[in-house]
């Protein structure tokens, strides 16, 4: 079993980098986090991640951004060996099939809410026909349904996943550039009338889940990393 961390700020990130093989970066959420983090790499930071194996997480993409996000992507796809590419966009999943077809490619959350729920014949269709190498998941019942897949089960912990919104918390608009207050922060949020809480990272909310995963049949544990 494999272990990794998801980080959105490398550089206030490097000493829980240095402690793990696989490095996830970027957003399965926002837009506008990994085109910063890609123009902002140095050649020092480029250097640790070509000794991983990299996660690359990229979210839900509008036509205006497509093009121009893409072409970043690619740039990086390029410089580094040991990549998968975790989606959420099928627009982007297609352009990565025709274009990188031997680039691995995984479906991460929120996308992979949907395929859980289909039948077992359906997934493996949808597995073999689009290419896919992983499913991210953070619920245990889809871990408990598949015995014989024919792909890898990535398990995140410790946030599972709720809901998300294009609307920004933190700009209070919706927008394609932003000032990232969010980079590796999260908020408490309580929930009205009850003593549960919620919690408010990047443009997502979750519940914190604590999770038994030793004696689960998975191929790698993803933590998200915050502050």
């Amino acid at each position: 079993m494999e272990k990794a961390v998801v980080v959105n700020n490398i550089n206030r990130a490097k000493k829980v980098i240095n402690r793990y093989k696989v490095i996830g970066i970027g957003s399965e959420f926002c837009h506008n986090i990994l085109p910063k983090l890609l123009d902002e790499l140095d050649d020092s930071t480029l250097n640790i991640l070509k000794r991983k194996k990299i996660l690359i997480y990229t979210p839900i993409l509008t036509d205006p951004i497509f093009k121009n996000f893409v072409e970043k992507l690619v740039r990086f796809m390029q410089k580094l060996d040991n990549i998968e590419i975790m989606l959420n966009d099928i627009g982007l999943l297609n352009y990565l099939n025709y274009n990188f077809p031997n680039i691995k490619k995984g479906i991460s959350r929120p996308l992979s809410i949907d395929l859980v729920r289909m039948n077992i014949k359906g997934l493996y269709k949808f597995v073999n026909d689009y290419n896919i190498n992983s499913i991210e998941t953070d619920e245990m019942d889809f871990i408990e349904k598949f015995k014989n897949k024919n792909f890898r089960i990535y398990l995140r912990i410790p946030l599972k996943y709720v809901g998300v919104s294009r609307f920004c918390p933190y700009e209070r608009k919706i927008t394609y550039s932003c000032s990232y207050q969010c980079l590796n922060k999260y908020e408490i949020l309580k929930v009205r009338e009850s003593d549960k809480e919620m919690i408010l990272f990047e443009n997502c909310y979750f519940i914190k889940k604590n999770v038994n995963f030793k004696k689960l049949n998975v191929d790698m544990i993803i933590k998200t990393y915050y502050e």
